[in-house]
């Protein structure tokens, strides 16, 4: 007895020590890529028990990464210090070779303690997309099955699975399989998980089951969305139930209300700020007012583009989801699925996929505090550098860093370092040495963009999103209105051009709503190297010349409608007029960064380049 209540009482002080960090955040990976000859692990699913323990269960996927059909089995890890500690891997649900269970999501009944791992059952061959028609027969070889296990020691010891065809499934429907992660349970003890289904007519839905006596028996909810994919929950504090969707062909999240507990539904509607590029997600209450605590909160996590599964972001909402104004970067690199949980001690566990070139390589497990998310990290290391890992840098590239022929371009210092090559598709692009004020340069010449990230950018300067670039730039010639930096698409930029007498700022746009053409003198031309400052804050559009403000304009009503994403040096995406100049080093923020920190970034590169 002495020795358990020593080591409680060492728990505790972990998690209060984690508790008192501030920020605090550490992470662990918990299942790589052939770690017990499995091929790929993923479909991350974590839950925390009544006692305390940690969760993470995920698919086992033995022969290659694919989903259904496939030989696939769900595995689990334990921890009994809040993730500090996990046992060693276990599978829970081990099928014969040709038959594959996946997609696992977590559900714990607070009042009874019972623990459900839902998962999707594939006869050998049947995945989702080529399931047919069929449910009382629970041994159907042509069908997905819905299962479920339930464990009553948390996590130790699992039920034989349970077929819920039979009660959820409409006969019509081709297939369905639970929305992997996590359910929830409303305040009035309904138990709701989510599922993926597919009709007759091959159109997908979010439905969600529900079972009002504790998971005896579960019922089918009508439909939350079409054209719609896996989804998550939450009840919010005025009673409703929201559903959070993966759309099937919209880069965005959409939302809809239930007003009777998660059964039946209202219209979808896009949630813009939460962009997606087509994948799962996690939403998770953290408080709430109604049970007492100060302030209502809520967790969302995915990876934040629309381009890429890449730059896993957790997000807080203040609002019950109306908004998300704090938010911050958990991984920039590749990264897919998530799942959320609230731990002891106001900490906050994720369970996620990630890796350095694809997305899958590993499941790792974050434990962070929300003043890790709402603390801005320093944008200037106590060296006096740019700080590398700031969640918002999305691109730093230094012409002293040059790997290989010039033609090919310079690395991305970032962290998030998606971003190596000049874009030169539209026209011959040639680079060459050069130096300002003794260091290296690139001298741009020919038709094609100095760089640009116009298809893979996707998550950079969405418009009403602000940013910040500084660019080390001399310009050496200018016969006509030529680009430094834009913000473009078919539709229309933003950005600063020179004429052959002077800078200027500009906005355009030629469709997608009014047209727009605003341009805003910002500056006599000269051939003198320039640190070149653009910020987007809002509406308003800023242009610093060596840290000096030289323009500043407030864009169209509306913003300019771009539907796209991108940042292009050298170019004017419409007319490809490119600059003739030399660049140094250029450093991109996806966020309109405060006064004080552009300040520090503008020393450090004035100060670096004897400006």
């Amino acid at each position: 007895m002495a020795l358990t209540l020593l080591l409680l009482a060492s728990i505790q002080l972990q998690a209060t020590d984690f508790k008192h960090r501030t920020p605090a955040f550490e992470q662990t990976d918990l299942f790589i890529a052939g770690m017990e000859g499995v091929h790929t692990y993923r479909i991350p699913a974590l839950a925390i028990t009544n006692s305390g323990t940690l969760l993470a269960v995920c698919d086992a996927r033995h022969d290659d990464s694919s989903d259904l059909p496939g030989n696939i089995d769900i595995v689990l890890r334990r921890s009994t210090d809040f993730g500090t500690t996990w046992s060693p891997i276990v599978t829970i649900q081990d099928l014969p070779r040709g038959h594959g269970a996946g997609d696992p999501s977590l559900l714990v009944d607070r009042d009874t303690g019972r623990i459900f791992c839902f998962y999707a059952y594939g006869p050998p061959g049947i995945g989702f997309f080529n399931s047919q028609p069929g449910t009382s027969d629970t041994t159907d070889p042509n069908t997905l099955h819905a299962h479920v296990m339930v464990s009553d020691d948390d996590g130790l010891n699992w039920s034989a699975a349970t077929d819920l065809n039979p009660q959820i499934k409409d006969p019509s429907w081709s297939a369905l399989f639970a929305s992997s992660g996590h359910g929830i349970q409303l305040r009035d003890g309904r138990l709701l998980q989510p599922y993926a289904v597919r009709d007759a007519a091959g159109v997908t839905h979010a439905h969600n089951a529900y079972s009002d006596d504790h998971g005896v028996t579960w019922q089918m909810g009508s439909s939350a969305g079409t054209n719609v994919n896996e989804s998550k929950l939450i009840e919010l504090d005025d009673g409703t139930v929201q559903q959070n969707i993966r759309h099937n062909s919209v880069t965005a999240r959409f939302t809809a209300i239930s007003s009777d507990g998660g059964i039946s539904f209202g219209p979808m509607v896009q949630d813009p700020t939460l962009i997606d590029p087509r994948v799962n997600a996690s939403i998770q209450r953290y408080s709430s007012t109604i049970d007492g605590d100060p302030r209502s909160l809520v967790l969302f996590t995915n990876p934040a583009s629309t381009t890429a599964r890449q730059n896993m972001t957790v997000r807080l909402s203040r609002d019950e989801t109306l908004s998300w104004p704090a938010e911050r970067t958990v991984h920039a690199g590749p990264a897919a699925y998530s799942s959320l949980t609230v731990l002891p001690h106001d900490s906050i566990g994720l369970l996620y996929e990630r890796g350095e070139v694809g997305s899958t390589e590993k499941v790792t497990f974050a434990r962070f505090n929300l003043d890790w998310i709402t603390t801005s990290p320093p944008v200037i290391e106590p060296d006096g550098t740019p700080n590398a890992s700031h969640p918002d840098l999305w691109a730093w590239f230094e012409a002293g860093d040059l790997s290989g022929p010039l033609v090919t371009g310079w690395d991305d210092r970032s962290e998030a370092g998606l971003h190596d090559l000049p874009r030169s598709t539209d026209g011959p692009l040639s680079l060459a040495p050069a130096a300002i004020n003794g260091l290296p340069a690139v001298d741009t010449t020919g038709n094609g963009d100095v760089w640009g990230a116009a298809n893979v950018g996707g998550e950079f300067l969405s418009i009403p999103n602000g940013y910040t670039v500084f660019a080390v730039i001399r310009v050496q010639s200018a016969s006509g209105t030529e680009y430094l930096f834009d913000r473009a698409t078919g539709a229309g930029g933003v950005g600063l051009r020179v004429t052959p007498t002077q800078f200027e700022l500009h906005a355009g746009r030629s469709f997608g709503g009014p047209a727009v053409n605003q341009i805003l003198p910002s500056g006599s031309l000269d051939f003198a190297p320039h640190l070149h400052t653009i910020t987007l804050d809002g509406p308003q559009l800023t242009h610093f010349i060596d840290g000096m403000q030289a323009a500043s304009m407030t864009l169209a009503d509306g913003g300019l409608a771009l539907i796209q994403g991108g940042l292009i040096l050298g170019a004017d995406f419409g007319t490809e007029n490119d600059g003739d100049c030399e660049i140094a080093e250029i450093l991109a923020w996806s966020s309109a960064l405060a006064p004080s920190e552009r300040v520090q970034i503008e020393s450090y590169l004035m100060s670096k380049y004897q400006l």
